[in-house]
């Protein structure tokens, strides 16, 4: 059977939530090859989800402490990664 508008927005809320968690996971991350897939997920979960009030301050904590954006690879960086795609 269908599931009611009750459920789908329930299970919504979970993936929100599950969202919302892994980007606490990346607090702090310096990675940037984690980075460069944490901020479009990032972007994409505000984007397209309605969160709380809580989850909107928890993405915003996370992400202020990455700008301004200063990377600069290494010569021999074999990642490939620059300031211009973690700023994208």
């Amino acid at each position: 059977t269908p599931a009611s508008k009750a459920t789908w927005k329930s299970e919504l809320r979970g993936v929100e939530d599950v969202a919302i968690n892994m980007l606490k996971q990346c607090e702090e991350e310096r990675d940037p090859r984690n980075l460069v897939l944490a901020f479009p997920i990032q972007h994409h979960v505000l984007s397209n989800y309605t969160l709380s009030e809580d989850q909107v301050t928890t993405c915003f904590e996370n992400l202020a402490s990455y700008f301004p954006i200063e990377f600069n690879p290494g010569k021999n960086d074999p990642h490939r990664i620059t300031p211009e795609q973690l700023r994208d």
